[in-house]
């Protein structure tokens, strides 16, 4: 009888990108999955593809050279925090411990319960990947957060406060 591999049942494929425009590409070092804390940060290719009217992909590579076979992507639809210099982020001690550089450098994503960091080079590299997926999600409904609530929200209200913006104004008023 063979053995059934661990990771049967949650595999996902990723389709060839066809007739995409490529809107950003480059290195950024990928935080591991939070099961996975003690492992090391990849360096990833990372490119931002316009594939419709207002549909866009965000996947990873290995490298620049093998962009034809994604390692993975963030599901931009799944997206409900973005922001830059996640300093004040519960977690930027960990950032800090394992990845030393600027807040300036980093990029927060959360996307579905996945918390991904993608640190750059300089604060300018990460200052257009933000301006490009902020772009990418613009037509989506959002709610602009300051410091402190972004401090003070529990990470599973972030969706609500993304898909619902008026109703989370609502209570808060």
């Amino acid at each position: 009888m063979a053995k059934r591999e661990k990771n049967s049942g949650r595999a996902v494929f990723y389709k060839p990108i066809t007739d995409a425009t490529e809107i950003r590409s480059g290195y950024l070092y990928k935080s591991p999955p939070k099961r996975l804390l003690k492992s090391e940060w990849r360096k990833r290719y990372f490119v931002l593809f316009k594939t419709g009217e207002d549909d866009y992909q965000f996947r990873y590579f290995r490298s620049a050279k093998e962009k034809g076979t994604s390692l993975g992507g963030i599901d931009l639809t799944q997206i409900s925090l973005l922001y830059g210099n996640p300093q004040y982020h519960q977690k930027w001690q960990w950032v800090q411990k394992n990845f030393k550089c600027s807040p300036s450098c980093v990029l927060y994503i959360r996307a579905g319960n996945r918390d991904y960091f993608l640190v750059g080079e300089t604060s300018t590299e990460v200052d257009n990947w933000f301006s490009d997926l902020f772009e990418a999600l613009k037509n989506r409904p959002h709610k602009f957060l300051s410091s402190e609530e972004i401090c003070d929200v529990q990470p599973r209200s972030h969706a609500d406060i993304i898909s619902n913006p008026l109703l989370h104004q609502r209570r808060n008023s």
